[in-house]
């Protein structure tokens, strides 16, 4: 039996962050028209897959999905070309969400000093909104 946001609270955070890749992974087609976009965030799941793996020299790279400096690439630069979309609205979020979880859990392990608050703020505690976000689309 697959597991479900149910259980998401009960699994350690490996397992959450897995688990969080998966339903980002299967939203990506909500991004319809956006195809651009879409496969921008799907390299950007599949660099958190390799990190998931314990390949960690992808991390800056994710990184820079959800913090670019330049403002180009990342989660907000492509939120305003999606915000009036709500299905490709829910499917960044879950993406960014999944992405920002696994690179707090990899900086923690090093160090976890000066990541930006979006990735410190990616805790299991706010899964519920994600979980309704993942609703919207079906997951």
């Amino acid at each position: 039996m697959p597991i479900g946001w149910n259980e998401f609270p009960q699994l350690d955070e490996r397992a959450q962050a897995a688990f969080l890749l998966r339903v980002a992974k299967s939203s990506v087609n909500a991004f319809g028209g956006f195809l651009q976009i879409k496969c921008k965030v799907q390299e950007y799941l599949n660099l958190a897959s390799k990190l998931c793996e314990g390949c960690v020299e992808f991390a800056p790279e994710l990184m820079s999905f959800i913090d670019d400096p330049e403002m180009r690439c990342d989660f907000g630069a492509y939120f305003e070309v999606v915000k009036d979309d709500e299905y490709a609205c829910a499917a960044l979020d879950l993406a960014s969400y999944a992405c920002a979880f696994l690179l707090r859990i990899v900086f923690a392990e090093k160090n976890g000093k000066g990541l930006p608050d979006s990735v410190l703020e990616a805790l299991p505690e706010i899964h519920a909104y994600y979980r309704d976000r993942a609703t919207i689309l079906g997951i």
